[in-house]
């Protein structure tokens, strides 16, 4: 939850700051204003290619990183651990473990309070401007 959390954080900071894409793709288009209900629907029906692209990173990831037992309850690897190191050295690895998971909690918290301050104005009363 830690990493979708900064994600979303991530994604609701810049958006915050006024970055914002048309929609528009390589002549391809997302329609506007559609509820999160109907999104993926209207994704997969304006832009199958992009779709299946994301689609097809997804398996692919997933089925390189599916640990063997997993079903079972006989895996052997660590929860989180995805089996590759992207900028992480094995010496110090329970450190940047315990940064990321601390980043991650602190994630949450902040997903959650642009969440309540976008739907209950000055709820939150570091956001100026809510």
């Amino acid at each position: 939850h830690g990493r979708v959390a900064m994600l979303a954080f991530t994604g609701a900071l810049v958006q915050s700051y006024g970055m914002h894409f048309d929609g528009k793709l390589n002549g391809m288009y997302f329609e506007k204003g559609v509820n999160p209900f109907e999104a993926t629907p209207s994704a997969f029906a304006t832009n199958p290619m992009g779709m299946a692209q994301i689609l097809l990173f997804i398996g692919l990831t997933e089925g390189y990183t599916f640990p063997e037992g997993a079903w079972s309850g006989d895996m052997t690897r660590a929860p989180g651990d995805l089996g590759y190191r992207v900028m992480r050295k094995a010496d110090n690895m329970e450190e940047q473990q315990t940064k990321e998971l601390k980043n991650g909690r602190a994630a949450m918290l902040g997903i959650m309070a642009f969440s309540a301050a976008h739907y209950i104005p000055g709820s939150v009363p570091f956001f100026f401007n809510a």
